[in-house]
């Protein structure tokens, strides 16, 4: 009876421990993957981040997802790829814009190639990477070589070296110059074609508009002229002349400036805060005047004259 009670325990023994350390599992499959970096117009706190792995442009359920810090950065810990080797689209929107204090508007994006068990740091979303997303999302398979093809286009459109494309802009004056050309590019141009849909009284969500507008200035730089032609055969709307001249003239009166900003060998990045609120400034004041303009009368382009003192 003795040995048969003994025989029982040394089964439920074995039984016990096989069931703790069943042999599907091995700890080298646990998760041990990290990306950290930062979100940047200027440095963007608050916002929420998500790895995008479906590359829906949302944020899902299952997708990781946290929030930046008061300087901007963020980071994801022991988060589970599905496949041993992926390209993962990294999205922010919202938050506060530290330069100038205002809410951040729309999202942006950058798409990095990611393996298992990698680390990959100082990991920059801005809009300029946003700009290589916006265009590798219309490739067809989505490779790595699509993607280094978007990367390649990117920086060859706005003329900066490709192994630049991902750095920080607010620790480069060329950077900054070109990241503040194109946000403040496609706020206006968003504002234009918000405003004349709810004219036409036709419905269309805030980021196709933001999509279509990123799509047209990968295409055509900033020939705003040729953008706006082609934006009113794509949704079919006639936009007033007065305000097609208005963005035309104001867009030139921030390109002006910000290469002035690039040519000036002399300029500081400590400067570069200060730069960014006084642009936010006289762009916001521009938004508004567009706007609000109800007839066919010329709109006044709001002057951009940047102290550059170091």
């Amino acid at each position: 009876m003795l040995h048969i009670i003994q025989l029982s325990l040394l089964l439920f023994t074995l039984l016990f421990l096989t069931g703790c350390n069943p042999s599907s599992y091995d700890a080298s499959d646990a998760p041990n993957n990290k990306i950290s970096g930062v979100v940047v117009d200027g440095y963007i706190s608050g916002a929420t981040v998500c790895l995008d792995f479906n590359y829906n442009n949302s944020c899902d359920k299952d997708e990781p997802l946290t929030t930046t810090d008061a300087n901007g950065s963020y980071s994801f810990t022991n988060f589970t790829l599905k496949q041993e080797n992926t390209i993962i689209s990294v999205l922010a929107y919202g938050g506060i814009d530290t330069a100038t204090n205002k809410k951040f508007k729309g999202q942006i994006r950058n798409a990095i190639e990611f393996s298992k068990k990698e680390k990959k740091q100082n990991i920059v979303i801005s809009p300029l990477t946003d700009l290589v997303v916006t265009h590798f999302f219309t490739t067809y398979e989505r490779s790595v070589q699509e993607l280094h093809d978007a990367q390649e286009i990117v920086s060859s459109s706005f003329e900066i070296d490709k192994e630049l494309l991902s750095s920080d802009p607010m620790k480069s004056v060329k950077l900054f110059s070109v990241n503040q050309k194109v946000h403040h590019t496609e706020a206006l141009l968003q504002t234009l074609v918000e405003k004349n849909l709810l004219h036409y009284k036709k419905s269309s969500s805030r980021l196709s508009i933001q999509t279509l507008i990123k799509e047209e200035i990968l295409n055509f730089g900033y020939d705003i002229d040729t953008i706006l032609i082609s934006v009113e055969n794509t949704i079919n709307i006639q936009l007033p002349e007065n305000e097609k001249v208005f963005v035309t003239k104001q867009t030139k009166e921030l390109q002006s400036n910000l290469t002035e900003l690039t040519n000036n060998a002399n300029l500081s990045i400590s400067t570069l805060p200060a730069l960014q609120k006084e642009i936010f400034s006289s762009q916001y004041e521009a938004n508004d005047r567009l706007n609000i303009v109800d007839g066919s009368y010329p709109i006044e382009v709001v002057a951009i004259n940047l102290e550059t003192d170091s």
